[in-house]
């Protein structure tokens, strides 16, 4: 955490906007990047950065179809929910029909890993 404590400011800004990269394989790593970095962050810093990274993450999972980046922005909400536990309630209504409907159209061989990541996310947004 000390870590997070001292580089957020130049950390966290930066992967933001690499969630946007055209090349999808950049924006899945930086969301990988994102989910060991935001893991170790206090409630109060990630509950600064939530909002953005949420409309991100719910932006990027509902316009493409490249299954790494699906899988680790559900990761990364599954992230953020850990992390800010009762006060990802605000965000509840929003991912929840997404991973629903992820659930439901995931069903091909390939796609066992992304149901599971949404079947994960899902019970973490229970706890939260």
């Amino acid at each position: 955490p000390q870590f997070q404590d001292s580089w957020h400011t130049t950390v966290m800004p930066m992967l933001l906007t690499k969630f946007d990269d055209q090349v999808d394989r950049v924006a899945s790593m930086a969301m990988s990047a994102f989910v060991s970095f935001g893991e170790e962050l206090e409630n109060a810093l990630m509950m600064q950065y939530a909002s953005g990274f949420m409309q991100k993450l719910v932006h990027r999972l509902q316009s493409t179809k490249h299954r790494m980046v699906q899988e680790e922005s559900i990761t990364s909400i599954a992230v953020i929910a850990g992390v800010i536990e009762k006060d990802f309630s605000q965000y509840y209504d929003g991912i929840m029909p997404l991973l629903k409907q992820l659930v439901m159209h995931a069903k091909g061989e390939k796609e066992n890993r992304l149901r599971g990541k949404a079947f994960e996310c899902m019970s973490l947004l229970g706890i939260a």
